[in-house]
């Protein structure tokens, strides 16, 4: 009986170790991600004009993918 305490109390260390080294490993790359070395570069206008435009294909795309599945969508039901 005592050995099977033994291990159940080994166990639960082991779970706390996992636990706090977890909580580590996420506050590590919390801070990782926080930094980023291209946004401390001081950027040129050409380069703020291609981020710019990044973002509005990025949001361009997935609008017109819509307008389109909804056009084809009223499409076959008006047939």
């Amino acid at each position: 009986m005592s050995l099977f305490l033994d291990q159940i109390g080994s166990s639960s260390m082991v779970m706390r170790s996992l636990i706090k080294l977890l909580g580590t490993l996420k506050s590590k790359l919390r801070f990782l991600n926080k930094i980023n070395a291209y946004s401390e570069i001081e950027k040129t206008e050409s380069m703020r004009m291609d981020m710019m435009h990044r973002k509005a294909q990025a949001s361009i795309v997935p609008t017109l993918k819509n307008a389109d599945y909804r056009r084809k969508k009223s499409h076959a039901h008006s047939r």
